[in-house]
């Protein structure tokens, strides 16, 4: 994994611009981000780090705790499950402008639910949790709508979360409006 850069200082300044320019334009067009204004989608990369992955690199490992999303500018990645008997099930794969690793936002105390590996070489705008909490006290209403986490992603992964998780039926009523692009993470 590479953050975004060059050679030279004037090469690394041109690379990392040509990468925002593409960012910024995969994620104004996105479905997936509709909801956010031009103006919050700027501050979200300006504030983010982007980071080139390789092919079969993984992101997030299924049972560790995380603090980050991540937003595909470019590639594909997919969301595997490793079940109890050792097996591995392809949840979904995500592609260029959807996101993953978003429940982590809402639930730090919850593990990862499944793992993250990029199926062709990457760049991810990557997101932790307080860049998330300081862009949703400027863009509150745009934010709040994109990354909440559904229902039902919530009743899944509570089920399988350890007893110790501080989780409440009450947070679940609070984090229930969908969003268009839910997924495991």
């Amino acid at each position: 994994m590479n953050e975004v850069s060059g050679n030279n200082k004037h090469e690394s300044n041109l690379v990392r611009g040509f990468a925002l320019e593409q960012a910024k334009q995969i994620c104004y067009t996105s479905i997936k981000l509709s909801k956010l204004s031009h103006a919050a989608i700027d501050a979200m990369i300006d504030c983010s780090k982007m980071v080139r992955y390789p092919a079969n690199a993984t992101i997030i490992q299924q049972g560790e705790f995380g603090r980050k999303v991540f937003i595909i500018a470019a590639g594909e990645v997919a969301l595997a499950r490793k079940e109890r008997d050792g097996s591995e099930h392809l949840l979904v794969t995500r592609v260029a402008g959807e996101y993953f690793g978003e429940f982590c936002l809402f639930n730090a105390d919850i593990p990862r639910t499944a793992s993250a590996v990029t199926k062709q070489p990457s760049l991810l705008i990557v997101m932790d949790k307080l860049e998330y909490e300081k862009l949703n006290k400027l863009f509150h209403e745009t934010f709040e709508g994109v990354f909440l986490v559904p229902t039902s992603v919530n009743q899944r992964s509570r089920s399988r979360a350890s007893t110790r998780s501080a989780f409440s039926p009450r947070h679940s009523r609070k984090y229930s409006r969908v969003t268009k692009a839910p997924s495991i993470g």
